[in-house]
This record gives structure tokens, sequence and C-alpha cells, in this order.
């Protein structure tokens, strides 16, 4: 029960359920104000479940540990710990001081992750078909003091260093290559830096965490290229970058890559961090080409477009801005033969609803292919508001007639004026040549 309560300042144990069949041997001797113990869990057909989450289920799970207790000194020196089973090993030794104030700790150790077989369990938890592989071990450190009040009290109290590693993350069709992952925790400051490739381009991400805040604040550097390179797939396109720009939702990409620069970024760490988050940057195409369908086949069919096999998007930076839980999206051009588009607008991030714009030049075909009316009307830009979701937009069927119409109005009022004054100068010109004006 003290190891539950004492759990419970970091995660959330509510509802926890364990099963299994345990079995255990301790010895302890005591000389004086000394005790050496040593303990030795061996557990069988491990289940670990709580509500609405998958199973934890391991055949056998062992522990040992052997430890000196000094009841003068108020010391615990753990000599030799370990944790096995298919997931993880941690093997470790240190020492717990202060036992009566500070809770002083100092351990040394190594943790090995078995990503092959924690990919499923965390495929269960997300409910995605994610794939992850690799079993290296890394060393840590860590010297804190587990007197705080919550995890986050124990985190500005500590120094650590620690690392991850797999060789690859796989999630649809978006791959990544090794992960060598370091952390680092300096008095509640914690730096992470992954830099590994993503579909052939590279991925970067120094981040910085810090719990001296009353909620945990995540930073970038100013002006890092998180991505660069990286191959546009359909998965890439449809769960990622739709996010940010619905014209990619439901595409087609027939070839093209993506980057990203993050001018800034600042996110809180709590369930507030849609609200709170804060990004500018820019979303940066190259050689990106779109065989129309879901959201671009819709925008497209609207203008009378919609049998168009190949959309080109010129190379271009995109700007991309975050506050108060919606993003900004600067205009992205995109193109139909010669004809050039643009889609703007903002995201809610709650629940990513739309407020765009799409902007169509005015066409030949939009005029019922009158020369006169096309030659008034070149140069004019039909404005479209687009609502819903990038997955149901929700755009009128009269859009393009109902903005078009005005435009209309006063190019055959140019045209007529245009008319009366030619032939009022032509009966000028006559009567003049005639002798009778």
């Amino acid at each position: 029960a003290a190891a539950m309560k004492e759990a419970a300042k970091f995660v959330d144990v509510g509802g926890l359920n364990i099963k299994g069949t345990a079995r255990l041997i301790a010895k302890a001797a005591t000389a004086a104000d000394v005790t050496r113990a040593t303990v030795q869990v061996n557990i069988a057909s491990l289940q670990v479940t709580q509500p609405d989450r998958p199973a934890i289920e391991e055949e056998k799970v062992s522990a040992d540990f052997t430890a000196t207790l000094n009841a003068r000194e108020g010391t615990v020196t753990v000599d030799a710990a370990s944790l096995t089973s298919a997931m993880a090993t941690i093997s470790a030794k240190g020492k717990l001081s202060d036992m009566a104030t500070s809770r002083t700790l100092v351990a040394d150790g190594t943790l090995y992750l078995n990503f092959d077989r924690l990919g499923p369990l965390v495929a269960a938890f997300w409910g995605e078909p994610i794939e992850m592989s690799g079993r290296q071990a890394r060393p840590f450190h860590v010297d804190t003091t587990l007197a705080g009040k919550n995890g986050m009290a124990v985190l500005r109290e500590t120094l650590a260093n620690a690392g991850f590693y797999a060789t690859r993350v796989k999630y649809q069709d978006i791959e990544t290559g090794v992960i060598d992952l370091p952390v680092t925790v300096v008095k509640g400051k914690a730096t992470l830096k992954i830099d590994t490739t993503i579909n052939g381009g590279r991925f970067l991400f120094p981040a910085l965490v810090d719990t001296a805040p009353a909620v945990a604040v995540l930073t970038l550097p100013n002006d890092t290229t998180v991505l660069s390179g990286v191959k546009i797939t359909a998965g890439l396109a449809d769960q990622f970058l739709a996010k940010v720009c619905p014209l990619f939702k439901g595409a087609v990409t027939e070839h093209g890559t993506v980057g990203l620069l993050s001018h800034s970024l600042r996110a809180s760490l709590d369930a507030e961090v849609v609200k709170t988050l804060t990004f500018d940057g820019e979303l940066m195409l190259n050689g990106v080409a779109l065989k129309p369908a879901g959201f671009l086949k819709q925008i497209l069919s609207l203008v009378g477009m919609g049998a168009t096999p190949v959309v080109q998007l010129p190379d271009q930076r995109v700007g991309l801005t975050i506050q108060d839980g919606r993003l900004i999206q600067k205009p992205i051009v995109f193109t139909t033969g010669s004809l050039p588009m643009k889609l703007s607008g903002s995201i809610v991030l709650a629940d990513y609803t739309l407020d765009m714009l799409l902007e169509v030049p005015v066409t030949l075909e939009m005029v019922g292919n009158n020369q006169e009316l096309f030659a008034a009307l070149k140069d004019e830009t039909i404005k479209i508001g687009i609502k819903g979701t990038a997955a149901k937009p929700e755009i009128g069927r009269t859009a393009l007639q109902d903005n078009l119409a005005p435009l209309l109005k006063e190019a055959a009022k140019k045209a007529f004026k245009n008319k009366v004054s030619d032939s009022i100068q032509k009966g000028i010109s006559d009567s003049i040549q005639k002798g009778t004006v």
C-alpha cells in the first residue's frame, strides 16, 4: 500500500488491477544497527489492467534486490538491484540517504528496452498500426531527492541522464531510421534531442522541458529546421500535413518533399496544451504534385476543374502561426495547368474546423466563353469561403455563381458604357466628316 501511494505521486494508478502468481524469497541478517537484506521475487502469468486500456501481460517477471540498511546513519545502500521481463530489463546500484528528511537518492545502472515487444503494446494503447524495433541497453544516472510532494517537485531537484534506442518506428507509410535518444535533467530542466531520418529526410527535435513554472513548458531553440527533405507519402499527407494544410486531406501524392522550419515553439504540458501552444514557422514544399482527391477534388469541382489529372504546387514556403488554439495558414499556391489558385485561412485545433478562403482567377469558361466579358474580368479574383472540416468541407453549391455575379454585372455595365461611348464618338466623327458639325 505504501509503495502504491508513493507511485501515485508520479502516475495515475486509479483502477489498477494486478493478477499473477508470485514467489517471494527474503532473507535478512542484523548486526548492531546494520541490516543486510536480500529479496527475490518471481512472478508468473502477470496481467496488469486499468479501465479502458489494454492489458499488459508478461509470462515471467523477476526482481532481485540486495541492500544494506544502516539505522543509525539513516541510509540504505543498494548493492545490486534488477528487474527483468520480456519488455525491459533494469539493473542498478545506488544509495538512499537522509531517510528522515531529504531522502536523497543516487543511483547508476543500465536500462534495456525491447521495442520489438513494446511495439504491439504501444499500438494497442494508441489504437493505431505502429511498428517498433530495437534492443539495446543504455546507461543512466540519477541524483535526486524523493521528499517532493509530487513528480514535478522531485524533478526540480534532479540531476540525471539516460537514453533510449530504437532501430526503427513505422506508422502507416511513415518510417524513421535509428532513434538514439539522450535525455539529460539538470535541476528541473530536461533536454532531449531526437535526430533521425523520416522517409529519407531529416527529423531534428532538440527540446527543452522546464519544470520550474507551475506548469512544465516545452520549447525548441529558435529557427530549428525540424524537417527537411522528407518524402511526402499518403499517410504523411493525410494524417499530419492535412492538419496544418487541408489541401492535403485525402489527396494522392505523385511526388514531392516537405520541410518544417520552427522560428519559435512553446507549449505548456498540461490538459490545456492546445489552448496555450504558440508556434511561428514555415512549411517548405519542394517538387510537390498531387492527384486530386478528398478536399482538393471538392474545391476543384466547385470551379469546374474536377477532371484535372494532376495539381502542381510550386516550390514555396507557407507561413504557419499557432496562437489561442487556432492555426493560421498563410496562402498556399497550387496550379491546374497555367491557372494559379490560393488557399489560406485558419483551423481550430480543438476540433479542426475550418475558416478558409479559396482565391480563384476568373477564367474564360466561367463567363461562358464570352471574350468581351473575359477581357473585362481577366484580372479579377473570385474569393470563396470554406467551413466545415478538411474531411467534410462545407462550401455552398452556388458559391462560385454568388461571387461571380457581382463581377459580371459590373463588367456588363462597363461594356455597355464603352459601347455607348464608342457609338457617340463614331457619330461625332461621322458628322465632322460630313460637315454637319
